[in-house]
C-alpha cells in the first residue's frame, strides 16, 4: 500500500473540532455510521448519520494505526472523504484473491477523534443531518 493517500472531501457540516464516530450499525445490506459533531462552543454534540447501501466491505481502525497516511503539512478539509487512490481499496485490489473489482466500487473514509471507518460501496452515501 502506498503511503500517499488522495482524498476528495465530501460536503458535510464543518464542526469546531474533530467529530466523534459514536456508532456503526451493519444489517447485512446497509451500514449506518453515527458521527457526533459540535458546531459552536455553546452547543451540545449533534448527530449526523452517514448511510451506505450496497456495501462490499468495511473496517474501523484507531486513527493512530493510519498515522503513516496523514500528511502533517496538509489539513484534511472534511471528516468524510472519498478515497481516490492510495487507500485500503487499492491495497485490496492488489491481492489476487480480491474479487470485488467493479468499476463503480468506491472507498469512503470517515475520520473521527479516535477511530476511522473505511467503507467500500457501489453508491454514494446518504447524509442525514437532523436538528442542525
Amino acid at each position: 500500500m502506498s503511503n500517499s493517500i488522495k482524498l476528495s472531501p465530501r460536503n458535510v457540516p464543518d464542526p469546531l473540532s474533530v467529530p466523534s464516530l459514536s456508532s456503526v450499525t451493519w444489517d447485512g445490506c446497509k451500514l449506518e455510521a453515527r458521527v457526533d459533531i459540535s458546531l459552536d462552543t455553546a452547543s451540545e454534540m449533534k448527530p449526523v448519520y452517514i448511510i451506505f447501501f450496497w456495501v462490499e466491505g468495511f473496517r474501523m481502525l484507531d486513527e493512530f494505526n493510519l498515522n503513516e497516511f496523514w500528511d502533517k503539512k496538509k489539513k484534511i478539509s472534511s471528516w468524510l472523504c472519498e478515497v481516490e487512490s492510495g487507500g485500503w481499496l487499492d491495497h485490496e485490489k492488489s491481492r489476487s484473491g480480491f474479487l470485488s473489482r467493479e468499476d463503480n466500487l468506491k472507498e469512503y473514509l470517515i475520520i473521527g477523534q479516535e477511530e476511522c471507518l473505511s467503507v467500500f460501496s457501489n453508491t454514494d452515501p446518504v447524509i442525514i443531518e437532523p436538528d442542525l
